[in-house]
């Protein structure tokens, strides 16, 4: 008897393929050895019936995970960073509140003229340098900044300064936040990509605890990108490299000049840090439901499929199954 019809092992699945008229069976990690599903008891259709709709709920959470990680990464404000300004610089009105004199600090760090206006064409806008002296957001590409008025504009980290186009110099725990991020959502997005062809592809019980895997190690690595937390950007110096010329970096007298005007900086959740954090949460529940969820009616794509098969090969070839419809040439299937 031929090993490619429905008696047989089919070669194209993998597994037992059953006969014409023949019941098909439940979803197993093997798709064998079940009973058919007119004898599953009460408490197994259930488990089953639970199991189908936690795999759909699967590929809702994986999509979702994977929204938040994209955007978490490519954004400019995954953290938040606050500076205070020393209290020269710092303005007292009549009812009490404080302001920061921007203009005034970037005139002192070189940037502008005395009357606040823009020296040339080789100084950086004094927009921009008061926007790295205000709170702003920090991204893996590009920084936040907010110019007049109120808007929030994405700046690459290469500035023009003074002495030329500068970039500040990032350290290890910065980079490393950028790669365990992009680590974390290509190992998801290979998760959820598989679930999403899942619908037009077959797929096992086997495969599908395969793919719990790659939510593990994105869960684990889209974690790992918030140690930039630990990282030199949330230093008073960061940014120093656009205040301080490149031969000087490391004369202190024009390090403690830079420094003078700053009183402190801090860093804390912004929008791109929490999207990381809700991605790896997702991540982490994926990884829980795949051990209960059930990939629906594979046992019949692979049982119709044989019988399709075999009504292609062999002409003469019939079956009792009514829930299979005949095949006549192959444009029909």
């Amino acid at each position: 008897m031929s090993a490619n019809n429905a008696y047989g092992q089919d070669g194209g699945t993998g597994g037992f393929v059953e006969p014409p008229g023949a019941v098909p069976v439940s979803d197993n990690a093997n798709n064998l050895d079940c009973p058919p599903a007119e004898l599953l008891s009460d408490i197994d259709r259930k488990k089953r019936a639970q199991g189908v709709c936690c795999f759909n709920l699967l590929g809702l959470v994986a999509t979702a995970a994977f929204i938040c990680g994209i955007y978490s990464y490519a954004y400019c404000d995954f953290i938040a960073r606050y500076v205070t300004l020393t209290p020269e610089y710092t303005i007292t009105g009549t009812d009490g509140t404080t302001t920061s004199d921007y203009t005034k600090a970037c005139n002192d760090l070189g940037y502008g003229s005395d009357d606040g206006s823009d020296s040339g064409s080789n100084n950086m806008s004094t927009e921009i340098c008061s926007s790295l002296l205000q709170d702003h957001g920090i991204g893996f590409s590009y920084w936040q900044a907010t110019i007049p008025v109120d808007k929030e504009v994405c700046f690459t980290y290469t500035q023009l300064t003074p002495w030329g186009f500068v970039t500040p110099e990032f350290d290890s725990a910065f980079n490393a936040s950028k790669w365990f991020s992009i680590i974390g959502y290509v190992f998801g997005g290979a998760g959820w990509f598989s679930l999403t062809c899942s619908c037009i592809c077959r797929m096992d019980q086997n495969r599908l605890k395969g793919i719990a895997c790659y939510f593990m190690i994105a869960t684990l690595f889209q974690g790992l990108s918030l140690i930039m937390f630990n990282s030199n950007v949330c230093s008073e110096g960061f940014f120093k490299s656009y205040f301080v010329s490149p031969d000087q970096q490391n004369n202190q007298t024009f390090i403690d000049e830079y420094q003078s005007v700053l009183e402190s900086v801090s860093c804390t959740l912004s929008l791109g840090s929490k999207m990381a954090i809700s991605a790896t949460v997702l991540w982490a529940i994926c990884s829980v439901m795949v051990p209960f969820s059930i990939v629906p009616f594979y046992e019949d794509r692979v049982y119709q499929s044989g019988v399709q098969r075999d009504q292609q090969n062999n002409p003469d070839y019939s079956h009792d199954d009514p829930a299979v419809p005949p095949v006549d040439n192959p444009s029909n299937v």
